[in-house]
């Protein structure tokens, strides 16, 4: 319902309300709905990123938090996670190859 309301009266535009939705179901353990915030974001800046990448850590989802930095074109960011996992699998390589193919 915030969502919607957030959307519909355009201040979606506010970096600063999209950031605190973020944060909002980030705290709600709601990451998809974050990301979906995220990805509808007008314009993305530090402080949306960095609300997406804190809600992604704080909940465990850091092959997430890899894609994030990706999107915002922190390529080096995501190389320093990705050697701070304890268990890199598949996914976790393929969206550190991946930044690196689209931000070379």
């Amino acid at each position: 319902m915030i969502h919607g309301h957030v959307f519909k009266s355009r201040f979606c535009l506010s970096r600063f309300v999209c950031a605190s939705l973020i944060t909002f179901y980030a705290n709600c353990k709601r990451i998809e709905k974050a990301t979906q915030v995220f990805n509808e974001a007008v314009y993305r800046n530090v402080v949306i990123c960095t609300a997406l990448l804190t809600g992604c850590g704080s909940n465990g989802r850091h092959e997430d938090g890899l894609k994030v930095y990706n999107k915002c074109g922190g390529v080096a960011d995501a190389v320093v996670v990705f050697k701070r996992l304890g268990e890199k699998n598949i996914v976790t390589w393929n969206v550190v190859v991946c930044g690196f193919a689209q931000h070379a």
